[in-house]
């Protein structure tokens, strides 16, 4: 669904690890933005702006 975007949020320090989250929307330029934010949120970020 266009112009939905939906946040997961986990927590980080209980693991010790960074969570993985997969950002996906049609517009790559959405995906690059919220894969930076979340890389600074110390999340391990994958995107898919595509199939």
């Amino acid at each position: 669904m266009h112009g939905d975007t939906f946040f997961l949020a986990g927590d980080i320090m209980s693991t010790g690890t960074r969570p993985r989250i997969l950002v996906v929307d049609d517009d790559e330029g959405i995906c690059t933005t919220m894969a930076d934010i979340l890389d600074e949120m110390n999340y391990d970020v994958n995107t898919a702006n595509n199939g």
